[in-house]
């Protein structure tokens, strides 16, 4: 329980590696549940990063909330809207649709991963630092 603790309340995805890293040495590989644990904890940092307050991801596709004035190029998210418009739309202004068939919940955390790693480089300079709470559901 003490460890579950820790890992959510991690701050950055430095500390969430140093902190599987201490976990694999006391416990030894982590099961199937223990690694998707710290893959939606990074991604929940990287959310948070982007400025994403909500996303809510299920196996027909889902959304992703910005907030106001994200810390991200707006580039960044037209692109790829423009790139693939059949799996991207967006919502108004603070929203993107995501349209696709995500029933394996193994593609599904690798698509999340992928488009978070695709929006990161988008990140406004001054914002680099900076880690807006963010919730992730899946």
């Amino acid at each position: 329980m003490l460890f579950r603790s820790r890992i959510a309340s991690a701050i950055g995805l430095q500390e969430l590696e140093e902190l599987q890293i201490e976990v694999i040495d006391r416990f030894g590989l982590l099961p199937d549940s223990g690694k998707n644990l710290f893959r939606l904890t990074a991604m929940r940092l990287q959310s948070a990063q982007l400025g994403i307050c909500k996303m809510e991801i299920g196996e027909n596709g889902g959304a992703i909330e910005f907030i106001d004035n994200p810390p991200i190029n707006p580039a960044a998210i037209l692109s790829l809207v423009q790139r693939d418009p059949h799996q991207y739309q967006l919502a108004g202004p603070s929203k993107l649709k995501l349209i696709r068939d995500f029933s394996d919940p193994a593609v599904r955390l690798n698509q999340v991963e992928k488009l978070l790693d695709n929006l990161i480089p988008g990140l406004l300079e001054q914002y680099t630092d900076q880690q807006p709470a963010g919730s992730l559901s899946m």
